[in-house]
């Protein structure tokens, strides 16, 4: 068995490549009902952490409460240019979670670029930080919504590097 630079990790858990054949039992619309999960989880989520903040005078539990509370306002924008993506990774076997995540990242980042522009506001970088958390965050909840739904799908990939292959 090859165990890798992770110890076989992506055995199990697909991290980079997914297995594009088994993709196939992945339809768009499980990928829109995870993107809908993710639009909607974050706020039951957003109102515990609200009511812990208050509890414990926590002003970070509260703001993040604050932030999942509120997030359906903005997100559904990101979630909206995520899902045909990942949709398109999964396919062509780049579904893994690791690229997954960058792609959040990247949609989080971009989110808060088209925000500033259409407002007209100026972009600090904690903000461009905080993008990056929140659509990693986001996508992971899509990603992880499929692998529990749809695990075939998500299968690893079974190519498996071989000695000086790189």
């Amino acid at each position: 068995a090859y165990g890798g630079w992770l110890g076989g990790l992506n055995d199990r858990l697909p991290l980079l490549r997914n297995d594009r054949l088994a993709a196939r039992a992945i339809r768009m619309w499980h990928v829109f009902a995870a993107a809908i999960a993710a639009y909607v989880i974050p706020v039951p989520v957003g109102y515990g952490l609200m009511k812990l903040g208050l509890a414990t005078g926590s002003d970070v539990l509260g703001g993040f409460g604050f932030m999942f509370l509120f997030s359906p306002l903005l997100s559904w924008l990101g979630l909206v240019q995520a899902f045909p993506v990942m949709f398109v990774l999964l396919r062509i076997g780049w579904g893994g979670l690791l690229p997954t995540l960058a792609l959040g990242a990247c949609l989080g980042v971009l989110h808060v670029l088209e925000v500033a522009a259409y407002t007209g506001s100026t972009v600090w970088r904690r903000q461009l930080v905080s993008g990056a958390i929140f659509g990693t965050i986001f996508i992971a909840i899509v990603w992880s919504w499929l692998r529990g739904r749809r695990p075939e799908g998500l299968a690893p990939s079974p190519d498996k590097p071989t000695e000086g292959r790189v």
